[in-house]
């Protein structure tokens, strides 16, 4: 009990710690200061005092577990709110203690890419970073939360919940700490994301512009308009874009009864249920958005995942570069979908 009266008087200072960097957000400067996303819900690195680094310890082992009832829950980033808040009430009111593995430097984070690549079985419930999630989806690399009635009919009855976690005939995730950006408020990079955004579908494969033709013409268009002006649009079309954590479960874990306990509890603190306990991060009280009606938002990672769209960016980019010639343009361009599409091939 002493443990939870020092964790509830440490949260009062956590939302003056300062925001920590993440690499994704260093990798892609442009996206971060067009759309308000994961960087304005997180709020320094501290966490429940059962965590540790990942460069000091390694999730206990299967064998170790069977000894008695422990969730094991990896984190690549800095402090999740809604995140840090579950584990801290699930730990308090299960007879289950949270095993939590951190893994923050940059240094750390192939670890965690390598770990869930390979689907190791000694976690249960996994939060990548922005720019693993394509890897994560194309890969298939986690369990449908459909199978859980509990989930399923929490996501299915929530309209923000299940436009952003359900994809084809699945459930992919407990989405947490979400915020939206409407496309019109962009302020860099205008077209870049709406090209994106029209064209592409990580978690499909799909690629619609696959010999850049599309691409050429929005760069002719850039070359003409370098600071690719709102006033002279190149899209006549605007979205929401949802940005925030998402929480997957193992598809390996020998505990998803468990692991399915705690996204469900997840899921509530987002809804907002838990906003008068103790220990919620009171500097992130999280409630899912109810859709205006024919509002819909989509995942950023869906379309804008750095590491699969990085070559369409440096293509947009470099084209002021150059002589403007379309054939040096139209070059760039199918370079750029080539890239693309090699990416999404794997």
């Amino acid at each position: 009990m002493l443990k939870y009266i020092i964790i509830k008087v440490l949260n009062a200072g956590r939302s003056i710690i300062m925001k920590k960097s993440m690499r994704c957000i260093c990798r892609f400067v442009s996206f971060v200061l067009a759309f308000s996303i994961v960087a304005s819900a997180l709020s320094g690195c501290g966490g429940p005092d059962a965590s540790s680094s990942a460069e000091d310890t390694e999730p206990v082992t299967a064998e170790a577990e069977s000894a008695g009832d422990t969730l094991t829950v990896l984190l690549c980033g800095p402090q999740m709110s809604s995140v840090e808040s579950a584990i801290m009430i699930f730990n308090r009111d299960h007879d289950t203690e949270i095993n939590v593995v951190r893994y923050e430097a940059d240094s750390e984070w192939d670890k965690f890419s390598t770990k869930i690549m390979a689907q190791d079985s000694d976690f249960d419930v996994f939060v990548p970073a922005a720019y693993q999630l394509g890897d994560v989806v194309r890969n298939r690399l986690y369990q449908d939360l459909g199978e859980f009635d509990e989930l399923k009919s929490r996501i299915e009855g929530n309209a923000f919940a299940k436009q952003l976690a359900v994809m084809g005939d699945e459930i992919i995730y407990v989405p947490s700490d979400i915020s939206v950006t409407y496309s019109g408020d962009i302020s860099t990079a205008y077209s870049l994301f709406k090209y994106c955004y029209k064209n592409l579908n990580l978690y499909t494969g799909e690629f619609s512009d696959p010999n850049g033709d599309e691409l050429f013409e929005l760069m002719r268009h850039r070359y003409a308009d370098p600071e690719d002006s709102k006033d002279n649009p190149f899209y006549d079309f605007e979205f929401y874009d949802a940005s925030g954590w998402y929480a997957f479960m193992n598809k390996s874990s020998d505990k998803k009864d468990l692991a399915a306990e705690f996204l469900c509890l997840l899921f509530d603190i987002n809804c907002g249920k838990y906003n008068d306990d103790g220990l919620v991060i009171s500097s992130q009280l999280v409630n899912y958005t109810e859709p205006a009606d024919g509002t819909e938002y989509t995942p950023n990672w869906l379309y804008y995942t750095y590491d699969y769209v990085s070559a369409i960016g440096g293509a947009l980019r470099s084209c002021e570069e150059t002589d403007g010639s379309d054939e040096t343009l139209k070059k760039l361009a199918e370079d750029a979908a080539r890239t693309l599409r090699m990416r999404l091939e794997g």
